[in-house]
This record gives structure tokens, C-alpha cells and sequence, in this order.
């Protein structure tokens, strides 16, 4: 299958983003790949927009194929979730509701099951951007991810910097993740490219294998202060209706600043949903998204 690659291809993989560490084996404990590099590549940072801590600009929402993107089974009893009003198949109406998204990247890892815990017990869905050589010995905490409401998508298969490779590299790091969640039981149709790292032909690929390009308008930056008050204060300051909060489930210290985020949030009166249910009937291929209202057609 397309998943099972050498260990060569994937240390050439590895090479090109520039990291020097070797794909952990089982037991080990999973690369850090959240710190963007400094140079060397392009995002799509258009200045034109507000608030500061925001990426990309702000069209009218693109057409594409609307993705499945079903109601979520919400994990447990939530009261803001409960008071939202609903479209006609159980998901949150986000164009009423005052909605953001949750989003966690480069797992599965150890502390990926302690996360879903705390989003059982509070009732809220998440959104997951998984590296894909993670997602075998993972499959547990995976599937366990589905099972519960949270929208599961890809976040490459090494972690490369997309635009720094070919275009069937690009197809190959894109693709794969795909089959390994096929693999056990798991659609998905999202792929967070890693550093926000796109361009045309990443772009084409990604519509090509039928994936949304979801990337973020809140980075808490958690990945560079590794502190729990910090990661609560950029998720909540920086937070604004339609809001993509990125976070790396990597860090024991974010996972740790989940259970008061979401106290905060909600208490400022978001209802917390997965991506596709933030974008409604506008989820699709075919287009960038950085937030709600923030979707860059291709």
C-alpha cells in the first residue's frame, strides 16, 4: 500500500524539511515537528487583514464540493451546544451560533487519549490534523477520536515543508496519510499542510486527492512558550466568531490549558465545533480555509 514506505524514502523525506532526527520506532517519544523553519518558504500571510494574529485574507466563502462533514456526536452533555440553534440534520447553525474550532496537530501521541478525556467530560468536538507514519501505532487513540464526534484530518505523512517538494513528493506526503487512516476504518477529507507551508501545485494536489486545505486564524503558539497559562491566554484573547484555534497535542502543556479554554470560551458564549461543522454547507474541497468567513477559493 502507498502508506508502507521504506524507512530510505521517509528519511529523504525527512531530509528535505531539513530535520535531522529519524522517524522515532515504536515506543519512542514523537518528534517535535510544531516549530516552523525560519526561511525557505512561502505562506500565504496577507496583511490586508484584522485581527493581527489572523492568516489569510477575506473573500466571500468559495465554492467546492461539499464534504460529509456530518453532524458531530458531541461526547458529552454541553449547555451552550444544547441552547445553539440547529440545522436540519442535529449540526450547530454556525451561521446564528457563535462558533470556533478547537484544532490539534502532529499527533497521535501519548498525551492524545488524556486530551479526549478532557473533551468527553466537557462535551465538546474537536478537530485533529494527524502525521500520518503516527497513525498505526496510534490507531487506538485514532479511532477512539472518530468514535467520539471529533473531525479527524491529515497533517502530511513526514511533517515536510509541502512546497519544498516535487509535485508527486507533494502527492506522496499528501496521500499517504490517507490510506493509513483508510487502513482502519477512518475518512477523511482535510489536510492541514505542515508550517501553513502552500502554494499553487500544493494547492492542485490536495483538491486532486479530494482533501479541504484547513489552516488557522488563532496560532496560540504553544509549541514556542510550552506554558499552560500562556497557551490559555492566546486561545481566549485572540479568539473571534468563526475562529480556527491551532494547538499541537504533542505538548503536555497544551493539553493541560484545554479544560480552562474551554470554560473561558464558553463563557464568553462560543459553542465549540469541528471545523466542517464551523463551515456548514461551505465545507469542501477546492478552497484554503483560515476561519469561518475566511475561505481562499483556488
Amino acid at each position: 500500500m502507498r502508506y508502507r514506505r521504506g524507512s530510505w524514502v521517509l528519511a529523504f523525506a525527512l531530509a528535505l524539511t531539513g530535520c535531522t532526527s529519524s522517524v522515532p520506532s515504536s515506543g519512542a517519544a514523537p518528534l517535535d515537528f510544531s516549530k516552523a523553519p525560519t526561511s525557505g518558504y512561502s505562506v500565504d500571510n496577507d496583511p490586508e487583514f484584522a485581527p493581527s494574529n489572523t492568516w489569510g485574507p477575506r473573500p466571500a466563502l468559495g465554492a467546492g464540493r461539499a464534504g460529509p462533514g456530518g453532524a458531530p456526536l458531541a461526547p458529552g452533555p454541553n449547555a451552550n451546544r444544547d441552547a445553539a440553534p440547529k440545522l436540519a440534520d442535529g449540526r450547530v447553525d454556525c451561521a446564528q451560533a457563535k462558533c470556533a474550532a478547537l484544532t490539534f496537530d502532529d499527533g497521535p501521541g501519548p498525551y492524545t487519549d488524556q486530551l479526549l478525556d478532557s473533551l468527553k467530560a466537557a462535551g465538546v468536538p474537536a478537530t485533529f490534523f494527524l502525521v500520518g507514519y503516527k497513525i498505526e501505532g496510534g490507531a487506538a487513540s485514532v479511532q477512539r477520536a472518530a468514535s467520539e464526534g471529533h473531525a479527524i484530518g491529515t497533517h502530511s505523512w513526514s511533517h515536510p515543508v509541502l512546497t519544498k517538494l516535487s509535485e508527486a513528493g507533494m502527492r506522496e506526503e499528501m496521500g499517504s496519510p490517507v490510506d493509513a487512516l483508510n487502513a482502519i476504518g477512518i475518512h477523511t477529507n482535510m489536510i492541514r499542510p505542515p508550517y501553513g507551508a502552500r502554494n499553487a501545485t500544493v494547492d492542485a494536489v490536495a483538491d486532486s486527492l479530494g482533501l479541504a486545505e484547513v489552516l488557522w486564524s488563532v496560532d496560540t503558539r504553544d509549541w514556542e512558550s510550552l506554558s499552560t497559562p500562556s497557551v490559555i491566554s492566546e486561545a481566549t484573547r485572540a479568539a473571534h466568531p468563526g475562529a480556527i484555534i491551532l494547538m499541537h497535542d504533542i505538548h503536555p502543556t497544551s493539553v493541560a490549558a484545554v479544560p480552562d479554554i474551554i470554560t473561558k470560551l464558553e463563557a464568553q458564549g462560543y459553542v465549540l465545533v469541528t471545523v466542517p461543522e464551523l463551515l456548514g454547507d461551505s465545507f469542501g474541497t477546492g478552497a484554503t480555509i483560515f476561519s469561518q468567513g475566511q475561505v481562499k477559493a483556488h
